[in-house]
């Protein structure tokens, strides 16, 4: 009884921690992203946003929907039937080859009946892991929890990413 007491009590700390620096992350988060829009030395006058659709100033009132520009830039890459697929079947695991072109090689996985190149923010699977340039590399990726459904059909999107910006040429 003391052992399963003592397990419970650690678990329980443990947890506790782990959630207050999600609270301290998420605070983080608000006062930089909420914050009076300028940063370091900047001015109002000199902070502007660039967007995939043109550069937004400081004090600009633009009504957009980004969703057709994040879209329109996914537009000219592969079809979704050019990736591997597969079944899921419950699987814990699945192995995939990456190769390094980048800061980070990327792994997404999507639903078959999903263009990722319309709605990107609907991967099943997403990561991106440090990698050594020109190096290739299998790892087994963990995909249970994510909301896969046995018997469904995905298919995986391999790029590569730098350090800033956002993942490029897929494979």
């Amino acid at each position: 009884m003391v052992r399963i007491t003592s397990k419970i009590e650690k678990l329980l700390r443990t947890n506790t921690a782990l959630v207050f620096l999600c609270v301290i992350s998420i605070g983080v988060l608000v006062i930089v992203f909420r914050g009076n829009g300028s940063r370091g030395d900047s001015t109002k006058s000199d902070v502007e946003v660039k967007t995939i659709s043109g550069t937004v100033h400081e004090g600009e009132v633009v009504e957009t929907n980004s969703a057709p520009a994040i879209a329109e830039a996914f537009r000219g890459m592969p079809e979704p039937s050019s990736y591997t697929s597969f079944v899921y079947e419950g699987d814990q695991n699945i192995s995939i080859t990456t190769k390094c072109n980048d800061d980070f090689s990327v792994i997404m996985i999507f639903p078959i009946e999903i263009d990722y190149r319309s709605d990107v923010a609907s991967a099943r699977y997403n990561s991106a892991e440090q990698c050594i340039a020109g190096k290739q590399k299998t790892e087994k990726v963990s995909i249970s929890g994510f909301g896969f459904e046995d018997g469904h059909e995905y298919y995986i999107v391999k790029a590569s990413q730098g350090k800033k910006g956002m993942w490029h040429d897929p494979y």
